[in-house]
Parts: C-alpha cells; sequence; structure tokens
C-alpha cells in the first residue's frame, strides 16, 4: 500500500477485517475451496465466525467499494496493486487468484449470479454451476 492511499481496513483480531469506508465485516480468511453458487449460499448460511450468524454473500456494490483504486484497467496501469494482492497487503489471508460469488442473480436470466475475479477486479455474471 502507498503512502498515500488511506488505510481502510482494521483488523478486529477474530478472523474477520471491517472495511471502514462502509463499515462491512469481511472474512478475513476466506474458503480455498471451489464451489458452486448454492454451495457458497450455503456456506454463508453456515458460517459462524466471530459470533455472528448473519454471514451473507457480497453484492458487487460491496466489492466495488471494497476494492476501489484496484481494478484492471487505469488503476492497475497507474501502479495500483492489483486487488488480491492488495487485499494480503492489508490482513487478508489465503486470497485465490479465482473468482468469487456475489449474491446478485442476472436479472434475465436466474441460472446466472454475479462474480467478481480478484486478480483483476472484473465483475460479470456466470453460469451458478461453475465451480
Amino acid at each position: 500500500m502507498s503512502n498515500a492511499e488511506p488505510n481502510y481496513f482494521k483488523d478486529n483480531r477474530n478472523g474477520t477485517i471491517t472495511h471502514t469506508r462502509n463499515n462491512l465485516i469481511w472474512q478475513q480468511k476466506p474458503g480455498t475451496q471451489k464451489m458452486n453458487w448454492s454451495k457458497a449460499m450455503e456456506y454463508v448460511k453456515n458460517l459462524r465466525l466471530a459470533g455472528y450468524t448473519n454471514w451473507r454473500l457480497p453484492t458487487r456494490s460491496d466489492f466495488t467499494v471494497l476494492l476501489t483504486g484496484h481494478f484492471h484497467g487505469m488503476d492497475i496501469s497507474n501502479g495500483a496493486l492489483p486487488p488480491y494482492k492488495w487485499l494480503k497487503s492489508n490482513g487478508f489471508l489465503d486470497i485465490q487468484l479465482d473468482y468469487y460469488w456475489t449474491s446478485e442473480i442476472y436479472s434475465t436470466d436466474r441460472n446466472y449470479a454475479g462474480i467478481v475475479c480478484l486478480l483483476s477486479a472484473y465483475t460479470g455474471y456466470f453460469h451458478k454451476s461453475y465451480e
């Protein structure tokens, strides 16, 4: 993280990190197992961490706020760290160079749900069966 960039992360020392820009609490070490969208929804439904039982998949908007300044293209071309490196430098552990599911379902085809790639911060939609 460059000296000019503010630190929006607070390590809660309980397996979670708070993003102080929007006060969302994130799992510090997300699971490394690949899973389809239904399994991801089941995972968060059953997650018990830091005294919380109301976990959910983030929205694409949540990811946009989290990754501001670290998107593929202009940000990275201008010297910003790619999302996965930036998250690791701010206390996140075992971030995969892969796609992470969001809670959003594609409006015209409910078989597709939102994804975010932490290699490039690309957002889009994949078929829910994708692992």
